[in-house]
């Protein structure tokens, strides 16, 4: 009789143990995948400036879910095995578009993949919903990819440094012709100096094209960027020149000069066009 009560001890445990495992309902397949020149996928890489960041971010819409992918901690890599504990809470979820129903993951795991010289990232494998429903994901980021290369020169750019005190710096502007809008807004110790996608301040970056009759074609979100901003000799103007690769497939070679001057963000009733067209399109890249 001494054998039976360990044994009728463990199998109680085991049962407890089993009771703490969560229920799952349903199982319901999410897959989301790039498609053509749309950002329903898209893809946040700040491992590679650890100490500033430190982070990847993974995000995808279709008509029934918006998907949140982000690791915890600050890390240096991005492929890899994450269970829930190894992702963000705030920034990792499902959200059900029908009800706007946020679910937050409570266990599973998660495969990520960089492929392609980390131009496609696949993110594979169950999470468990604090809704009792298990998630089976794959999500697939294709890079966008340079088809058409376009030139834009700006001799008279708006350098805004009144956001200097807080680490931000932007430049906005267009040619002569008008067929172009750019706006670059990124964070920095100062204004010059090498810039890269994750230094940039999304919500305020865009390059919008113009038909012939200065109608917006549509203002395409930057995928990524390398951008090279200097003072010359005299200290009066600033140069920026760049690389930056939208969405839209297109890459935009920029060569833009500015005044060295700190400059507000422009008023919607400014005299000129192209602070009036600033004001307009920074406003609709904050919306997006």
């Amino acid at each position: 009789m001494k054998k039976i009560f360990p044994l009728l001890a463990l199998t109680a445990m085991l049962l407890a143990l089993a009771g703490c495992d969560p229920k799952v309902n349903d199982t319901i397949p999410v897959s989301i995948a790039t498609i053509g020149t749309s950002k329903n996928v898209t893809f946040w890489d700040g491992t590679y400036k650890v100490q500033k960041y430190g982070y990847w971010q993974l995000t995808a819409e279709d008509s029934t879910y918006v998907v949140s992918l982000r690791n915890a901690n600050k890390i240096n890599y991005v492929a890899g095995e994450y269970s829930v504990d190894k992702l963000d809470g705030d920034y990792s979820y499902i959200i059900r578009l029908a009800d706007s129903t946020k679910i937050h993951f409570t266990s599973g795991k998660l495969k990520v993949i960089s492929d392609d010289g980390g131009d496609r990232i696949i993110a594979k494998g169950t999470l468990v919903g604090d809704d009792n429903k298990a998630y089976e994901l794959r999500i697939v980021f294709q890079a966008p990819y340079a088809f058409v290369t376009k030139e834009i020169t700006v001799q008279n750019a708006y350098v805004d440094e009144s956001y200097a005190s807080q680490g931000l710096y932007g430049v906005y502007g267009g040619p002569a012709d008008m067929k172009y809008y750019v706006q670059l807004y990124w964070e920095g110790d100062s204004l010059p100096g090498t810039y890269y996608r994750c230094d940039m301040c999304d919500p305020d970056c865009g390059i919008n094209e113009f038909g012939d009759t200065l109608v917006s074609i549509g203002a395409s979100d930057i995928y990524s960027v390398n951008l090279f901003v200097g003072i010359d000799t005299t200290k009066v103007f600033v140069n920026i020149v760049g690389n930056v690769l939208c969405y839209n497939n297109t890459l935009y070679k920029i060569n833009m000069r500015g005044l060295n001057a700190p400059k507000p963000m422009p008023a919607k009733n400014a005299a000129s066009k192209q602070p009036q067209m600033a004001a307009k399109y920074n406003n609709y890249f904050r919306e997006k």
